[in-house]
């Protein structure tokens, strides 16, 4: 019954979003869902490159649209373009739940990658790359937490793509 009930809710809201709008930025139906929108999606949007969504896709759920500015490489200024062209709606797929692209998980491995596979980590620029190659070799992932200015927060954010071999 429970789930009959969410059904319908879910069917409701959608029914009231692909109708919903307001006159200074048109109809919902064209704007990128920021909870359910695969990657590619977000990408489309002005100023938001592949390094960028895949950060908004890593910080879901979103409750509102200006928790947007919780992601790193989105100020005031990206916020304020990007909010006449996206939508919060409830996720639909859990996000552990989601299937990969590839259906297997791809781990770096901190003691091989070059410094483009580095930066392709979340948060992980050049210079945080350069600083990981000059630190090898790593004996666990944990390691990592001793280069300099690779802070705990950083590590966690990261630990479960990552790999020592």
């Amino acid at each position: 019954m429970r789930a009959l009930s969410l059904s319908i809710w879910i069917l409701f809201a959608t029914l009231a979003i692909g109708i919903a709008g307001d006159a200074a930025s048109g109809p919902l139906r064209n704007r990128v869902d920021l909870n359910n929108a695969p990657k590619e999606t977000i990408e489309t949007l002005p100023g938001v490159g592949p390094k960028l969504a895949e950060q908004i896709v890593l910080g879901r759920p979103y409750k509102a649209i200006d928790e947007l500015d919780r992601v790193k490489g989105i100020g005031a200024k990206k916020l304020a373009q990007l909010r006449p062209l996206v939508f919060i709606a409830p996720m639909t797929v859990a996000p552990a739940l989601r299937p990969s692209a590839t259906n297997q998980v791809t781990r770096v491995n901190i003691n091989s990658a070059t410094q483009a596979e580095l930066e392709k980590l979340p948060g992980i620029g050049p210079k945080t790359a350069e600083a990981i190659i000059k630190g090898r070799p790593f004996n666990r992932p944990e390691d990592l937490k001793k280069v300099a200015g690779f802070k705990g927060a950083r590590y966690e954010k990261i630990k479960g793509q990552i790999t020592v071999r």
